[in-house]
């Protein structure tokens, strides 16, 4: 007999990718994102135009925000968020304090939307590792415009 759980009662986890960027710093802003199910389907993507003179830490800041509201819309349990901004990452970790007047609200955003989450993590990774939620900036940047796309509900 088989005692080994079943996949429902296994915690499944959905992995989400953030990335912003601006060209130049500041300048042209897009941020972009995209979430993975445990294994390894992607779910969901979007991207988010910033503005026209925004900071890459902005643009970081909003695709962050803006991938996290897609999983709380998706109903996500467990959440690991990964992104090639150390700022973001330590600052979601508690571990860096955020100075900047103009990351304090979408911090506070960030805060409240992992607050839906019954698990969450934040990690950096390396660019190289985030290579499709910079592309997805890059296409918010290039478009300006902001859209999101549900893969499985």
């Amino acid at each position: 007999m088989d005692t080994s759980p079943s996949k429902k009662q296994k915690a499944s986890w959905v992995t989400l990718h953030f990335d912003g960027g601006s060209n130049p710093n500041p300048g042209l802003s897009g941020g972009g994102w995209h979430a993975n199910d445990d294994e390894g389907e992607e779910i969901a993507y979007g991207y988010v135009f910033v503005g026209e003179c925004e900071t890459n830490n902005v643009a970081e800041y909003t695709a962050l925000v803006a991938g996290l509201g897609a999983m709380k819309n998706l109903k996500v349990e467990n959440l690991c968020v990964k992104g090639d901004s150390m700022l973001a990452i330590q600052q979601m970790n508690l571990n860096w304090k955020v100075k900047s007047d103009n990351l304090i609200p979408l911090n506070k955003q960030a805060t409240k939307l992992s607050e839906a989450f019954s698990r969450i993590t934040f990690r950096h990774v390396k660019s190289e590792h985030n290579d499709r939620a910079d592309k997805l900036s890059h296409v918010a940047r290039n478009l300006r415009t902001t859209k999101v796309f549900y893969n499985k509900t």
